[in-house]
C-alpha cells in the first residue's frame, strides 16, 4: 500500500482538503478575532461612557440641589430671621426643638432638612462644616474630604468637588 492509500485517499485529495480547510480558517479566524476585539472594545467604551455620563448627571443634579438650599437659606436669613429678630419675642437658635419660642437658624434648618431627607431615604446628603462650628458641633469629626473642600473654598476655589 502506498502512503496515499493508507488514509483511504490519494495525496491529491488530501492536499485539496487541507487547502480548503486553510482557506476557511483564513477567512473565519480573522472574522472571529475581529468580532471578539470589536465586541470587547464596544463593551469597554459603553461602560466607560455610561459611567462618565452618570457621574456628570449626578454632579449637575447635586449642584442644582446645593443651589436650591443656598437660595432657601438666604431667603430664610433675609425674610424670616431678620423680621423675627427685629420685631418679635421669638428667639433664633440652633437649640430650637424643645422650646416653642425659638426658631432655627438657617444653617440649623439645613442640618435638620438633611436629617429629614436621610430618614426618608432620598439618598441626598447635605453637609455644612465650618472652621468655627457652634459649640454643640465642635466634637464632630470630619472625614478626609470635608477639610479639603473647606480649604479649597477658603482659597477662593469655587466649583464642584466629588468623590465616589
Amino acid at each position: 500500500m502506498s502512503g496515499g492509500s493508507l488514509f483511504g485517499t490519494d495525496p491529491t485529495t488530501r492536499m485539496f482538503r487541507a487547502n480548503r480547510l486553510t482557506i476557511t480558517q483564513r477567512v473565519l479566524l480573522p472574522v472571529v478575532v475581529l468580532s471578539t476585539v470589536l465586541t470587547g472594545s464596544l463593551a469597554f467604551y459603553v461602560h466607560r461612557t455610561s459611567r462618565e455620563s452618570t457621574r456628570r448627571l449626578a454632579v449637575a443634579e447635586s449642584i442644582r440641589t446645593v443651589e436650591r438650599f443656598k437660595a432657601l437659606r438666604k431667603y430664610c436669613t433675609e425674610n424670616v430671621v431678620r423680621k423675627v429678630s427685629a420685631g418679635s419675642n421669638l428667639r433664633i437658635s440652633f437649640d430650637h426643638e424643645e422650646t416653642s419660642d425659638t426658631i432655627p437658624l438657617p444653617a440649623t434648618m439645613i442640618h435638620d432638612m438633611n436629617e429629614i431627607m436621610s430618614e426618608s431615604d432620598l439618598s441626598t446628603k447635605l453637609s455644612l462644616y465650618s472652621a468655627h462650628p457652634f459649640s454643640h458641633r465642635r466634637s464632630r469629626i470630619l472625614d478626609e474630604f470635608q477639610p479639603l473642600v473647606r480649604f479649597r473654598l477658603r482659597g477662593g476655589h469655587i466649583g464642584c468637588r466629588s468623590r465616589e
